[in-house]
């Protein structure tokens, strides 16, 4: 909803977004699967590497798909932090 006034002093402009609480909490949820799930991915691939020994397969592999996994971590990251904020401003 976006609403003008004009008034003595100038105009004022108001807008106003309703945001569903359901949906904020599903998107919540959904954000904080997907961040453990790559936590569980990266840590198993790691333990599986020194697990079998091939520490060079560990060394290029965190290197190139690393870079790629803390990308998708960090945005996720940032997604949930955006989330909680909005859950926090449009209500409990």
């Amino acid at each position: 909803m976006n609403s003008t006034f004009q008034g003595e002093g100038g105009i004022l402009f108001l807008k106003a977004q309703m945001k569903p609480l359901k949906l904020l909490k599903t998107s919540i949820i959904i954000s904080s699967i997907k961040l453990a799930i790559y936590f569980i991915v990266i840590i198993t691939l790691v333990s599986l590497a020194i697990n079998h020994k091939l520490f060079t397969l560990l060394i290029f592999g965190g290197f190139f798909v690393g870079i790629f996994a803390l990308s998708l971590v960090s945005e996720e990251i940032k997604q949930l932090k955006s989330l909680t904020k909005e859950f926090k401003t449009y209500g409990q």
